[in-house]
């Protein structure tokens, strides 16, 4: 098992609703980390672009995200390109930073 990274909780709890949210992140932690291939040794922030993509692909539904660790058993690249995170190894940083933007004109 590999724990989330502070961003990652951030993202399930943005998100997730309250009542999905451990489920998505006990689903995560236990399938989204060692079991993908080539991520076995990996830290928890170095998966984030993995795991942004599911967090993005799932979009707050337990099922889709079901589906997008799936996704990421069979080919972690497809996964990547489903969520747009494809092209440039940093384009989930850009996501994360539009998505605490959002947060931060939510509450303006």
């Amino acid at each position: 098992m590999i724990e989330l990274s502070t961003r990652q909780k951030f993202l399930l709890q943005k998100k997730f609703s309250a009542e999905n949210y451990h489920r998505a992140k006990h689903s995560i932690e236990q399938n989204a980390g060692k079991t993908i291939p080539f991520c076995g040794n990996s830290s928890p922030s170095q998966l984030d672009r993995i795991r942004f993509a599911i967090i993005k692909l799932s979009d707050g539904c337990p099922n889709q995200l079901d589906k997008a660790i799936q996704l990421a058993h069979s080919d972690w690249r497809d996964l990547l390109i489903s969520a747009e995170f494809g092209a440039n190894p940093h384009e989930h940083d850009g996501w994360f930073n539009k998505e605490l933007d959002i947060i931060a004109w939510w509450r303006c």
